[in-house]
């Protein structure tokens, strides 16, 4: 890694660490709640206690989540790692099969134009995404970011 690339890394690490689950989009709200009432209200933290399947099965259990959404809650935070990844953003890549940080890591732009707005039209919303028209800005820091979480 050259020194730009440690400098995004360092940023991207440090905007993590304040990321909140209830800023994600098209989650089960009701999940983040209940996570955050567990005192799992920062990604990072969230992260740490269910990064395996085992811990996820048990938070699952505990708080009474179902382990669909509390999953789909671990893929979203896992990639919201990336710097200029959040909200909606992430929504329309989760929905348009972009599930994974690795997926992101091996996507081409064009791939993830095409797909992201044929999404979008799909679900009747206007087909533009002026902050994944260019997904080179984050493409890049997706693909010097390490996945925190063992999938499923």
């Amino acid at each position: 890694m050259n020194d730009h690339d440690l400098y995004s890394k360092k940023v991207s690490d440090d905007l993590f660490e304040r990321k909140r689950l209830n800023t994600l989009v098209g989650v089960n709200k009701a999940a983040t709640l209940a996570l955050g009432k567990a005192g799992l209200s920062f990604m990072k933290d969230f992260i740490a206690a269910a990064d395996t399947k085992a811990k996820r099965l048990k938070l699952a259990e505990e708080l009474n989540i179902p382990y669909d959404d509390l999953y789909r809650i671990v893929l979203c935070s896992d990639m919201a790692q990336v710097v200029g990844l959040s909200g909606k953003i992430l929504c329309y890549l989760y929905e348009s099969g972009y599930r994974t940080l690795e997926s992101l890591k091996t996507a081409e732009p064009d791939d993830i134009n095409r797909t992201v707005l044929a999404y979008l039209a799909s679900i009747g919303k206007r087909p533009t995404l002026p902050s994944c028209s260019r997904p080179g800005n984050w493409l890049g820091a997706a693909r010097l970011t390490s996945s925190l979480i063992e999938l499923d």
